[in-house]
């Protein structure tokens, strides 16, 4: 669990990046935190789906986990959206594209819960 929570807090604080990044119009900047963003969210998933995988009853902190991956995605996805709005770059444009959708897929194969069980 340990390592999930530290996985989580890692998405967290390059969230962070992304967003200064974004508020200081540095597309170059943007585009390396997004990357770092997309790479942490899917090692995250991957710690996530260990944890599940460890047995049928999953603790409710791991379930929990899996719902805290799914609003990390969405803010992501928001601040991804913030970006292309924000900083009018094609090359930024389209990376940002492909990591939302490598995202959207990967998050698609959770269903996180808070009821003590996770599916995936």
């Amino acid at each position: 669990m340990n390592a999930l929570n530290r996985a989580l807090a890692s998405i967290a604080g390059e969230c962070s990046e992304l967003h200064d990044a974004i508020r200081t119009r540095r597309a170059d900047r943007s585009e390396n935190a997004a990357r770092n963003v997309h790479d942490l969210w899917l090692a995250a998933r991957a710690v996530y789906l260990r944890l599940l995988a460890r047995t049928d009853l999953t603790p409710p902190g791991v379930a929990c986990g899996g719902a805290e991956l799914r609003a990390q995605y969405l803010l992501i996805c928001k601040l991804f959206g913030c970006a292309r709005s924000e900083l009018a770059n094609e090359r930024l444009n389209r990376r940002l594209a492909e990591l939302e959708a490598s995202l959207s897929s990967a998050v698609a194969a959770i269903e996180p819960t808070c009821d003590g069980r996770g599916r995936e």
